[in-house]
């Protein structure tokens, strides 16, 4: 994030529950992956 762009920088989505929970998901075997890479240190 960077706050110097503003608010129109910025991106909404929309999504069904089902493609949300799928992100979700996602996005926690992508932090799981970077924490036990050492990336998210």
């Amino acid at each position: 994030m960077n706050p110097e762009l503003g608010a129109g920088a910025r991106v909404a989505v929309e999504m069904s529950v089902g493609s949300g929970r799928a992100l979700l998901e996602q996005l926690k075997v992508a932090i799981e992956e970077a924490e036990q890479s050492g990336v998210a240190e």
